[in-house]
């Protein structure tokens, strides 16, 4: 059962912090009271001695990433692994409160509202100890040591960048893995709990507000398009799988795109 605790991450400075931020957390908090959960929201500082101290096969993987946002998305796949719960971004406004859809799953991802994503890291839930995140994080560190030697990354250009981070530690390495891995996998559906239109719906759950504050530029990648499943509280992923592999090749990295 996943476990009533809401986790976020934000920087420990909160100067830095987007003004959309505590709207959103006073939003989880009206729908998800605190007599009922347990709310976390975690320092880099934090992050970091819980890899340190509880991931230490990881430890050298997690201080050689390049960029903050790498670790802060590796950190998270490790905090879901060992207490287990839901996790937001600060960005991800609560309509309405869902535990009771998810809570009987063994861990639960989030169908993208971006064309160049399956799965967004910005909302996932899990059972403590679930081995699809060690199963993830072994493969982080596989491809993060094998991947091809880019100068536009080091020369610092941000499409490069962008591509890079995503396909290392977020959204594209989470699409990729996920769709190969070969366990059921319960993803919540994009018109409910990410929906791309401004306008509210009473069926809306949550909304990624899309503050984006690590950086704009985006690649907008084209994977299948998803449109062909049947409707339902969850995705079925693994007869999709079997007839749609995605793999790095398959993204189209020369459709550059900005966010607005």
């Amino acid at each position: 059962m996943i476990p009533k605790l809401i986790h976020s991450t934000g920087p420990t400075d909160k100067s830095r912090w987007h003004p959309v931020w505590n709207h959103c957390i006073k939003s989880w908090k009206e729908k998800f009271p605190e007599i009922d959960y347990f709310y976390f929201n975690w320092t880099d500082e934090e992050l970091e001695e819980l890899v340190r101290d509880d991931y230490p096969q990881y430890w050298d993987l997690y201080q050689s990433f390049p960029f903050h946002i790498m670790k802060i998305d590796f950190a998270e796949y490790c905090l879901l692994h060992k207490y287990g719960g839901i996790y937001h971004d600060l960005d991800m406004y609560c309509y309405q409160n869902f535990y009771e859809d998810i809570k009987n799953q063994d861990f639960v991802l989030l169908e993208s509202c971006m064309p160049d994503e399956f799965i967004q890291n910005c909302m996932m839930a899990s059972k403590a100890g679930d081995p699809f995140w060690i199963d993830l994080m072994d493969e982080i560190k596989r491809t993060f040591y094998n991947y091809p030697d880019t100068p536009d990354i080091k020369e610092g250009k941000a499409l490069a960048q962008d591509f890079y981070i995503k396909d290392t530690t977020a959204c594209y390495m989470l699409t990729r893995f996920t769709l190969r891995y070969n366990r059921p996998v319960a993803i919540l559906p994009k018109d409910q709990y990410n929906p791309l239109c401004n306008t509210y719906c009473s069926s809306h759950k949550t909304k990624h507000m899309l503050t984006n504050t690590w950086g704009k530029d985006y690649i907008d990648a084209n994977i299948e398009n998803m449109g062909t499943w049947e409707p339902g509280r969850f995705k079925d992923l693994q007869d999709w799988f079997k007839q749609n592999y995605v793999n790095r090749g398959d993204l189209d990295k020369d459709a550059l795109g900005e966010i607005a």
